[in-house]
């Protein structure tokens, strides 16, 4: 057991607590998955446990944590690690819960590469906290809906390394200054339409200069077919401005059956009225051609 590097699945809230703290002993840990199954936030002998070997483990050589719960027990528990686990790579927390904010224990994290997080209410220390991680590679964001404002802007420092972003928050869409995200590569994000419609010509999407790929998924609830169009129009805009040329896919969520058929009927036309013939065209047009030729030569000689 002490040469052990990776524990997996561990239920905290089905063994004991003597059990968890005995985790902290384990001098060769590098990886820790567990599950936290408490459907109340009553188990305080157990966060407690789980923070102490939390503590020792983070000292050592911790490069990767997650921690899974399908509950709505509350994980705020999680935002009292001491000491920093100043080796940490990676942090996943897969959960319905959201955290009231970012851990303020992550800040001096300098080998964080793999962030996945849920958090209630993003504030501008949060942002700050999250674009000062030295490392950070991959940014799983996860915000509750609604968010105080409607939209989140990215400033043009910061982040000096990030490759992938997933973002998602139903209700708030993220504006991009120029300069920001200097090495992002790929990207997913949410649009409401109705509360970005005001910021529809300054998502900034062309400032990423990096960009490789983009998923957008637009939220239609409430619109009106124009402000569906006119939302889609300024995403496709801003991508093809950008001189990185991205691939680009938009999946519209929420969208009303007459409005999303009426929606793919103009797609079409507007594809159709776009779309070069083809060989096969050119070569039915041409033997229609032929046989009216051979027809007004035969009306012809019989005249």
């Amino acid at each position: 057991m002490a040469s052990l590097r990776a524990i997996l699945g561990f239920d905290i809230c089905r063994s004991s607590a003597c059990a968890v703290q005995e985790l902290g002993n384990l001098q060769s840990l590098k990886e820790v998955a567990i599950n936290w199954t408490n459907f109340t936030s009553g188990n305080v002998k157990h966060q407690k446990a789980l923070m102490r070997t939390l503590g020792k483990l983070g000292t050592r050589n911790l490069q990767s944590f997650a921690i899974c719960s399908r509950n709505l027990g509350s994980l705020e528990f999680l935002d009292s690690w001491s000491p920093a686990p100043n080796s940490l790579q990676k942090f996943r927390l897969s959960a319905y819960y959201f955290l009231p904010r970012v851990p303020r224990w992550m800040a001096p994290l300098c080998n964080l590469i793999d962030l996945n997080i849920n958090i209630a209410e993003l504030a501008y220390e949060d942002i700050l906290i999250l674009r000062e991680l030295p490392s950070l590679l991959r940014l799983d964001l996860w915000l509750k809906s609604p968010q105080k404002d409607d939209t989140i802007v990215i400033h043009g420092v910061g982040f000096p390394y990030l490759k992938e972003l997933f973002f998602s928050c139903q209700e708030t869409c993220l504006l991009f200054e120029p300069a920001s995200f200097p090495k992002l590569e790929r990207l997913h994000t949410t649009i409401h339409v109705i509360r970005a419609k005001p910021y529809s010509h300054t998502f900034g999407i062309e400032h990423l200069k990096s960009l490789k790929q983009i998923s957008v998924q637009v939220f239609c609830y409430g619109a009106n077919a124009s402000d569906i169009k006119d939302v889609d129009h300024a995403i496709s805009t801003a991508v093809n401005y950008n001189p990185n040329h991205p691939r680009m896919n938009i999946e519209k969520r929420g969208m009303d059956l007459k409005l999303e058929e009426r929606n793919k009927r103009e797609h079409s036309k507007d594809k159709n009225l776009e779309k070069p013939p083809s060989k096969e065209d050119i070569g039915h047009t041409d033997k229609k051609r032929r046989k009216l030729h051979i027809e007004e030569h035969h009306s012809a000689s019989a005249t």
